[in-house]
């Protein structure tokens, strides 16, 4: 029984890997090109930020939604849906950048950020298997593979994406979201075809009863009685503000500054590098807390703030790249000491964490935290949104 849990654990992992990478370059992809295709069409910077904004608020809206699906239909059919929305998504994006329509623009982002929620989700799919002690490394290695996928997807998206809309008689900026279409039905039909069996069928829990999430004022409440847990949890937010709000406004500052839209891809794939490619090492935030939460961090999201204050004509791209790349940085401790003070100090939760522990998980992409307490006994009644299957 160990050995076929462990097979399918391996399978899983590798159709996993298979499917988060492109799915999350398509993304990535949609991201980099919302800011300066909502402007390009509106004028207003104002609106070229609501376009990106609603990617963050179609993942809020569509996490637990997509959890309960998994938990009654499986892991498998929950991500295609997800990634399916996604691809719809993208596929409006498309239309819009050809047609010039700014509201469908917002709502093809809308969709997109359900396939970002989905991303997310899968990083759960990878633990469902995992032996107890292993669950964190098998996250982290898809959230390494993510990584790829989501580096890269700027750097294609604003290039050579880009480039062959051109040269097919279509706006550049259309390149992007039909390169998004694509990999979003890579990746969902690579896990339709080869996520078999489903984790969570494999565990014996697909359609179990499960426990419903307590509402976000139950768990704002909750959190606001612990000082050090509203430290965390402020310290997340403001980070999380600062991170989308300088990758909205960069392209379109570099925009301003006649950079070409293949140096903006890159710039926001370093960025992306920044935040995801020393995820192994985070062990450096994680050392016992000798001041409270966001000191540490306040550093890095200080170096996220900073950006070229002269005129256009004086930026250059390599300040542009080194201060987002640091600023990633800063958000990956900010989010891993921020989650690690609020799962801490949570009423009820014991303070030794591990699988019974309690589970406070932020969502860096996509604006948004949510506290929980998975196990049996002594919880503080919290339920995760997105189960891992049995302890």
């Amino acid at each position: 029984m160990l050995i076929e849990r462990a097979a399918a654990h391996q399978r899983t992992t590798r159709t996993l890997m298979a499917s988060v990478i492109p799915t999350t370059a398509a993304m990535a992809s949609s991201f980099s090109a919302a800011a300066v295709l909502g402007k390009e069409i509106t004028g207003s910077e104002t609106l070229a930020g609501l376009a990106v904004a609603s990617m963050q608020v179609g993942s809020v809206f569509t996490t637990v939604p997509l959890a309960r699906r998994m938990a009654r239909l499986g892991r498998r059919r929950g991500m295609v849906a997800g990634w399916s929305i996604g691809a719809v998504g993208a596929s409006l994006a498309f239309i819009a950048a050809v047609a010039d329509f700014y509201p469908l623009l917002v709502v093809g982002i809308l969709g997109v950020g359900a396939g970002n929620a989905t991303n997310f989700a899968a990083r759960f799919a990878a633990a469902d298997l995992a032996p107890e002690d292993r669950r964190a490394r098998a996250i982290g290695m898809l959230v390494w593979a993510a990584t790829v996928g989501a580096a890269l997807g700027p750097t294609i998206a604003l290039g050579p994406a880009a480039d062959v809309a051109r040269y097919a008689g279509l706006p550049e900026l259309s390149g992007p979201y039909l390169l998004g279409l694509v990999l979003f039905i890579i990746g969902l039909t690579a896990t339709q075809l080869w996520l078999r069996p489903d984790p969570l069928e494999v565990l014996g829990t697909i359609g179990a009863d499960t426990v419903r999430p307590a509402s976000p004022l139950v768990v704002g409440r909750r959190i606001a009685t612990v000082p050090a847990a509203r430290l965390a949890v402020i310290a997340m937010l403001t980070g999380q503000a600062v991170m989308v709000g300088v990758m909205t406004m960069t392209p379109l500052h570099m925009e301003n500054g006649d950079h070409q839209l293949r140096v903006i891809g890159w710039v926001i794939s370093v960025h992306v590098i920044g935040m995801y490619a020393f995820s192994p090492h985070r062990g450096l935030a994680r050392r016992p807390n000798r001041a409270p939460s966001g000191h540490r961090d306040g550093r890095g999201d200080l170096v996220h703030r900073g950006r070229d204050g002269g005129s256009h004509q004086r930026t250059r791209q390599p300040g542009h790249v080194r201060r987002l790349d640091a600023g990633g940085l800063g958000l990956e401790f900010r989010a891993d000491r921020g989650e690690r003070d609020a799962h801490r100090r949570l009423p009820g939760c014991p303070t030794g964490g591990g699988s019974r522990g309690c589970r406070f998980h932020n969502d860096h992409q996509r604006g948004g935290g949510r506290a929980g307490c998975r196990g049996s006994g002594g919880g503080s009644g919290l339920s995760p949104a997105e189960p891992l299957g049995r302890a």
